[in-house]
């Protein structure tokens, strides 16, 4: 493991473009090395900053949502460089979404951080002249210790999404000097995971349970739900066919039991609404929720996805014909438009998720029925409609009214317990099967994918073996975690030949036609969408390369 040389200043600078943060934290930036130790205060704020590593994904690549990278959507504005991934045409000198100087940029100041507080209980300063100064100088010792543990957590989350990204990258256990050589080499895979384990493992004890129960205005901060949830992501990754190619079983083990340590906690449940928990405060307020990023009051996510024909609307990421073909008949039978009954809508009778993540023909959205006809107010041929028919409506608050710039809050799900539950579903199908009780608790891989469906409304899975529940697993994140930059990296982690299915087939829309109230539907490929197998990692930006002399190598294909 290496230390850390970063020629950039510290100021705080976010993973993504997002200027917002907790609502009930504000942060002064201008925080430094010298001003931290002064009081409790500056040292608090020095440490509450890695918050800013989080990212919010409504805009995350130049406006466009990550699903439009993958099959999951389109675009409708042309020139982002969304179409980088799309067209295949990204590189290590130009590749959307990498993270690698912004998340080096943070390891090294959460570092700094660490090791400025290090001595926290004698840095502040400790009154203990009467009782009020005394329980405050334990309080802010408190806050102190929590906050120290959050930013281990911050490291395994960052470290992780470079390892989502890149795979083995350098592992950072100090700072350099500004102006000394750096010294970074690649560490393998498996030893990235470990050492996001034992960051996690290290923060747990100091976590707090709940903040809600501390400070019940504090959302937003990491609890030891989040730390278990981030552990149960990376080992679900490391088991997974991409990064595990032996298809060694103990690592789903690990993996199965990691995400049953969060279902242990009995601190989260499903909510009863699938939509409205993506909705206003309900979106960090839920009991699903365990780790959301707040961006406050706002309508960007609704002025970026509003139908162009809605006023300040501008489209913005459209659903995909593979992504709606893909919802279930309501009954659990796939649907096919060859089954269909002529004259019947194609969209009545599906699973109820469809329309709660969709805005599809006929819907009631924004105070009027959508017209996404050939011919309709929002159909194809209007200038700047959907590209593919459809418009997206999860995580959109109705009917805004954005000429008077009405507003409402938003808050970014980065772990939720229904993913946990799949996590969970996943890694015990792997290791022991569908329906084996290992832990003797009757929560095996059926039940748990079966909690996620019949929340919705959905009848329990049909899979008798251990690969038609993988497949209904696989399937069911497409479905309940749509537009949440899961299926991206999903797909990549299940191996080349399931990513090169699904991002190397043409993105598919929807044409459809009126002839006198008749309605017909045609599907059509929107786009050729580029997929080679190298594509499974990012490449490591040129620029580090060549910096280190060779010491850091590309990703292969790259």
């Amino acid at each position: 493991m290496k230390k850390i040389f970063v020629t950039l200043l510290i100021a705080a600078v976010s993973l993504t473009s997002c200027e917002q943060f907790l609502p009930e934290s504000k942060i002064d930036t201008s925080v430094t090395k010298d001003m931290a130790g002064i009081n409790y205060t500056n040292l608090y704020k020095e440490g509450i900053e890695a918050y800013r590593a989080l990212p919010a994904g409504y805009d995350r690549i130049d406006g466009a949502m990550l699903a439009a990278a993958c099959d999951e959507a389109d675009y409708a504005i042309a020139g982002s460089s969304v179409e980088k991934f799309q067209l295949g045409i990204w590189s290590a000198l130009s590749c959307p979404g990498g993270n690698w100087t912004a998340a080096y940029r943070e390891i090294r100041r959460i570092r700094m951080f660490l090791e400025d507080s290090a001595d926290y209980e004698h840095i502040i300063v400790r009154d203990t002249s009467t009782t009020a100064a005394k329980n405050s100088y334990q309080e802010q010792c408190a806050d102190l210790k929590c906050l120290r543990a959050e930013n281990h957590v911050m490291l395994a989350y960052i470290y992780f999404e470079l390892l989502k990204r890149y795979g083995g990258v350098p592992i950072i256990t100090g700072n350099y000097a500004l102006g000394s050589e750096p010294d970074m080499i690649r560490n393998s895979y498996t030893e990235v995971v470990s050492e996001i384990v034992r960051e996690i493992d290290t923060a747990l004890p100091d976590l707090r349970d709940s903040w809600q129960a501390y400070k019940p205005n504090d959302f937003g901060r990491i609890e030891k739900g989040a730390a278990l949830a981030i552990k149960s992501r990376a080992l679900l990754y490391a088991a997974s066919p991409a990064y595990n190619p032996t298809g060694d079983i103990q690592k789903w083990k690990k993996a199965a039991a990691a995400a049953k340590a969060v279902i242990d906690l009995n601190r989260y449940a499903l909510t009863a609404d699938y939509r409205a928990m993506f909705l206003g405060v309900q979106g960090h307020q839920n009991t699903e929720c365990i780790l959301s990023y707040m961006t406050g009051d706002g309508n960007d996510p609704e002025t970026n996805n509003y139908p162009v024909s809605t006023n300040g609307g501008n489209t913005g990421t459209c659903p995909s014909a593979n992504l709606v073909d893909a919802y279930e008949n309501a009954d659990g039978t796939a649907f096919s438009w060859a089954a269909l009954a002529p004259g019947a809508d194609p969209y009545a009778g599906r699973d109820p998720r469809l329309q709660q993540t969709v805005v599809v023909n006929g819907s009631n959205w924004n105070g009027r029925t959508m017209e996404t006809y050939v011919g309709g107010h929002d159909g194809l041929g209007v200038k700047n409609a959907t590209t593919t028919g459809y418009y997206l409506k999860k995580f959109l608050t109705d009917g805004l009214d954005l000429e008077k710039n009405q507003t409402a809050v938003h808050s970014w799900p980065l772990f939720r317990y229904a993913e946990i539950l799949l996590n969970y579903a996943e890694a015990m199908n792997e290791a022991y099967g569908a329906d084996v009780d290992y832990f003797g608790d009757g929560r095996t891989a059926r039940w748990a994918v079966n909690q996620v469906r019949t929340r919705s409304g959905m009848p329990g899975v049909v899979a008798g073996t251990q690969a038609e529940m993988r497949e209904r697993i696989h399937h069911e994140r497409q479905i309940e975690l749509a537009f949440e930059e899961h299926r991206f990296y999903d797909v990549r982690r299940w191996g080349e030949p399931v990513a090169a299915a699904a991002l190397g087939a043409p993105l598919r829309g929807v044409r459809i036609t009126n002839s006198g109230g008749t309605l017909s539907y045609a599907s059509f490929n929107v786009e050729n969408r580029v997929w080679k197998s190298h594509m499974i990692l990012f490449p490591i930006p040129q620029s580090e390369v060549l910096a280190s002399d060779g010491m850091i190598a590309q990703n292969p294909g790259w």
